[in-house]
């Protein structure tokens, strides 16, 4: 990470070209707090239809709740959290309290590199 100049009265709290390091634990936790960000906009560049015009703090929890989940049930490629968010917009959330979904995942039961795939397959089966 780099500090960059701070303008006004606001000061740094490490002298220029100081190097700031991480923990794992603490590089984790600001990985976290910018995922639901990260998801949104990959949602935006990706499916804008699915992006509401209205509702959009029910938008942003749904979101806020896909990443827990992905986190809770060991979805750790973005990719695969990208297909979960499309799943979870789609059915406004639905899809994350179907009770097969966790044994599905915890089945590990898609190919390597076909989590979306494996996901809308699993969404037909479970309708």
């Amino acid at each position: 990470l780099e500090s960059l100049e701070l303008h006004g009265h606001l000061q740094p709290t490490t002298a220029a070209g100081e190097t700031i390091t991480l923990s794992d634990p603490e590089l984790d936790e600001l990985i976290k707090f910018g995922e639901a960000d990260a998801l949104t906009q990959s949602l935006f560049e990706g499916f804008p239809e699915l992006l509401p015009k209205l509702h959009r703090a029910a938008f942003h929890q749904t979101i806020i709740d896909v990443c827990m989940f992905a986190r809770r049930h060991r979805i750790t490629a973005f990719p695969e959290l990208v297909s979960l968010g499309v799943a979870a917009v789609a059915t406004n959330g639905k899809v994350l309290i179907n009770p097969a979904l966790v044994p599905w995942l915890e089945a590990r039961a898609w190919e390597s590199g076909q989590f979306e795939d494996g996901l809308a397959e699993f969404m037909e089966t479970a309708e």
